[in-house]
């Protein structure tokens, strides 16, 4: 990652602390950072019409448990890339998203809410979420290289 301030590389050090540019180019980052954003929404909607849809209309990929865990993952990967220095915030939006939903189910009759299957949710979307923020942070190391 080269950080290019003012002319000069990695001039400001409050930058290369954050990992906030990438490609060398402040716009650049802040592109890939409003894809990010845009795809972690794109993905809440994904998940909140696979959680709350009658189960018939729901996608069937693979084993639940996989679905489940497979889309928290990407969620929360999506939400650390997008907003990078929101750590807790992120986790706090993942966990309690992951429960609210759990819970609505008990309103549809043909779908059941366990804490099992909030747990696995929460869990991977964190999961999801720290992987991110490794590769924020690797690849804020190694443009410093």
């Amino acid at each position: 990652m080269n950080f290019i301030v003012n002319g000069s590389p990695g001039s400001d050090p409050a930058m290369r602390h954050r990992g906030v540019c990438c490609a060398g180019s402040r716009r650049i980052c802040k592109g890939m950072t409003k894809l990010s954003r845009t795809v972690a929404m794109a993905l809440l909607a994904i998940i909140i019409f696979a959680t709350l849809s009658p189960i018939q209309m729901r996608p069937h990929i693979a084993e639940a448990n996989i679905e489940r865990a497979l889309a928290y993952v990407l969620l929360g990967f999506a939400l650390a890339l997008g907003f990078p220095n929101r750590l807790y915030q992120a986790v706090v939006f993942v966990a309690v998203t992951a429960g609210v939903l759990e819970l609505l189910q008990i309103i549809d009759p043909g779908r059941h809410a366990h804490i099992a299957d909030a747990l696995v949710k929460a869990c991977a979307g964190i999961v999801g979420i720290l992987v991110g923020q490794l590769f924020v942070r690797s690849s804020g190391r190694l443009g410093e290289r």
